[in-house]
Order: C-alpha cells, then sequence, then structure tokens
C-alpha cells in the first residue's frame, strides 16, 4: 500500500488562495512518480502547478516527468507566485494580486 503523499508546506495556503479567486484545484500530489501537485482550472483553461519551498528543488521523477510532459508546468514557491501564474495564463482574469499576506482585495473573482 502507498504511503501517504508528502507535500510542501506551502501546499494548503496556495491552494486556499486559488480558491478564493475563483479557480478549481485539484491535488495531484498522491499520483507521486513526478507529477505535479495541482491541477488548477477556470472555466476551460488549466494550468499545471509544480509547488515547491523556497529553496527546493527538483527530484529526478519530476525532472523526467516535466521533459516527457508536452504542455507548460509552472515551478512556484509562494501564494504570490501562484496567483501571478494563474493571472498570467487567464485563469484569474479580473482578480487583484493580495496587497498583503493572506489579504485580498474587495470584488476580486476569477472570469
Amino acid at each position: 500500500m502507498r504511503r501517504r503523499p508528502r507535500v510542501d508546506a506551502n501546499h494548503a495556503d496556495i491552494v486556499e488562495a486559488l480558491r478564493r479567486v475563483g479557480c478549481g484545484v485539484w491535488s495531484l500530489a498522491a499520483h507521486g512518480r513526478g507529477c505535479p501537485d495541482l491541477l488548477v482550472w477556470s472555466g476551460t483553461r488549466y494550468h499545471l502547478l509544480e509547488l515547491k519551498c523556497a529553496k527546493g528543488s527538483l527530484t529526478p521523477d519530476q525532472t523526467q516527468w516535466l521533459q516527457w510532459w508536452p504542455g507548460p508546468v509552472a515551478i512556484v514557491r509562494s501564494v504570490e507566485e501562484a496567483l501571478r501564474v494563474c493571472k498570467g495564463v487567464g485563469l484569474t482574469r479580473g482578480c487583484t494580486l493580495p496587497s498583503q499576506p493572506g489579504g485580498f482585495s474587495h470584488g476580486e473573482r476569477a472570469l
């Protein structure tokens, strides 16, 4: 039996922040074998995110998976990076990034 997947310390905060701006989020961490940590979507757009702590590095399995996968995967290390990436690929159009840690601007939402 496979043991519980190890997730980075920032995993829960990033998931919560993305959901607060209207993104759908599915954790893929249990898949292991190099698969990215999150599938994030809004409408028909989606993006994969690999979460790392501040000084974390890719494992050999992750490096191999990224070389195999034909689509984009962003490596993010903070809530701010995750929001910026998702906004940049059109998942959180119309939202504003937090002005302070844990704070979100009034009226933000994904379209």
